[in-house]
C-alpha cells in the first residue's frame, strides 16, 4: 500500500472493565474498506484499549499518509486534540503519538458509538473479537 489519504473507524473493548481487552479498527480509502484488524491485549481498561486501536490503525498503513481516525471515545478525541493532559497510560499514549508521528497528518473526529454507524459498529465488532480472545487467553493462562 502507497502512503495516501485514508479514514480509520477505531474501537476499544474491555470486558468488565478491567477485564479481557481487546481493539479493532478498519481503513478506507476513497470510501471502500481496504483493511480491518483487531488484536487481543490482555488484561486492560476500556481506555487503554481505545488508545490502542487508534495505534493500531495506524501503525497498519504506510508512512507519511493523511489520516482521518474516526473514534467513539472522547477521551482519546480530547487528548489528542489537547484538551486533557495525559497523565494516566502514559505509555500507551506514547506509542500512539508515535504512530501519529509516522503520517503527513492525521485528524481525530469523535463519532456516536453505538448509534447505527456502519463503520463505527464494525470496529466494535472487531473489538468485541480481540477482547473475547484475551478472555480465552487468560483463561488459559497464556
Amino acid at each position: 500500500m502507497e502512503p495516501g489519504s485514508f479514514v480509520i473507524y477505531s474501537d476499544g473493548s474491555a470486558l468488565r472493565n478491567p477485564g479481557p481487552a481487546g481493539c479493532g479498527w478498519v481503513v478506507l480509502s476513497s470510501g471502500k474498506v481496504v483493511y480491518e484488524g483487531f488484536e487481543s491485549i490482555g488484561h486492560a481498561t476500556n481506555q487503554v484499549a481505545e488508545i490502542l486501536a487508534a495505534a493500531h490503525g495506524l501503525n497498519n498503513l504506510p508512512a507519511n499518509s493523511s489520516i482521518d481516525v474516526h473514534t467513539d471515545s472522547l477521551y482519546v478525541v480530547q487528548t489528542m486534540k489537547g484538551a486533557f493532559k495525559k497523565k494516566a497510560n502514559i505509555e500507551h499514549w506514547v506509542f500512539l503519538d508515535e504512530a501519529v508521528r509516522r503520517h503527513a497528518s492525521v485528524r481525530f473526529h469523535h463519532v456516536k458509538g453505538h448509534a447505527g454507524h456502519d463503520m463505527n459498529e464494525r470496529a466494535d465488532v472487531l473489538a468485541n473479537k480481540g477482547s473475547e480472545l484475551s478472555r480465552k487467553r487468560l483463561a488459559a493462562g497464556s
